[in-house]
């Protein structure tokens, strides 16, 4: 058995542990005043810098908080308009003054286009959720994406997983829960489980 010998310092680590160990150091330091010999200057000091960490991670909690209900509220109303709008759609098609120009012109008319997939570079969005990494895509007709992926900057990009739907998480757990770890990712789209188009930027997340 091999024994690894972890450093645990107090400027790194999570946020949650590092603001942790902010409000420890805040709270006692005053202890220690008269047996360190510090003055009031000292330590009102430290515990101003102490105090700016712990309320700007306060208000970002409370920020991403905010934004993930908005984001629900939206999705939740995305959910409804969609159906409403399909049969209306049908509704407003079966008027007798119905013309395909009408549809075009309130967009609602299905219409095509060509594109040449060689030119098509993926774009999604990668974000946490629900405490992974997830990822949105934008399929743009294609049949997914396929997705490579590296941690912490090491070696080369090596095939994840295939996604045909519009979301991935990738589940995988973190090497070390005591440490950041970067991710990054890259795509390319397929069409019937081909590699079309230009491989994306890369997109990276730290958490």
């Amino acid at each position: 058995m091999t024994i690894l010998k972890k450093r645990h310092d107090f400027i790194a680590g999570p946020e949650n542990i590092y603001v942790d160990k902010a409000a420890v150091y805040k709270k006692k330091l005053p202890l220690y005043k008269d047996i360190l010999g510090l003055t009031d200057e000292e330590i009102a000091a430290d515990i101003e810098i102490m105090d700016d960490v712990i309320a700007k991670k306060e208000a970002k909690d409370i920020a991403v908080a905010n934004a993930s209900a908005k984001i629900e509220e939206l999705n939740e109303s995305r959910g409804i308009l969609t159906p409403y709008m399909r049969n209306r759609r049908v509704e407003l098609m079966a008027k007798p003054n119905y013309t395909k120009a009408i549809g075009v012109d309130l967009g609602i008319e299905i219409t095509y286009t060509n594109q040449d997939t060689a030119d098509m570079k993926p774009e999604v969005k990668v974000e946490m959720q629900g405490g992974y990494p997830t990822i949105r895509i934008s399929k743009q007709g294609t049949d997914g994406v396929r997705i490579y992926s590296r941690i912490n900057g090491e070696g080369h990009f090596k095939y994840l997983d295939t996604c045909n739907g519009t979301q991935y998480i990738d589940v995988r757990e973190k090497r070390d829960e005591q440490s950041y770890e970067l991710r990054e990712y890259t795509f390319f789209y397929i069409v019937k489980d081909t590699k079309v188009g230009k491989e994306s930027n890369v997109y990276k997340i730290s958490f």
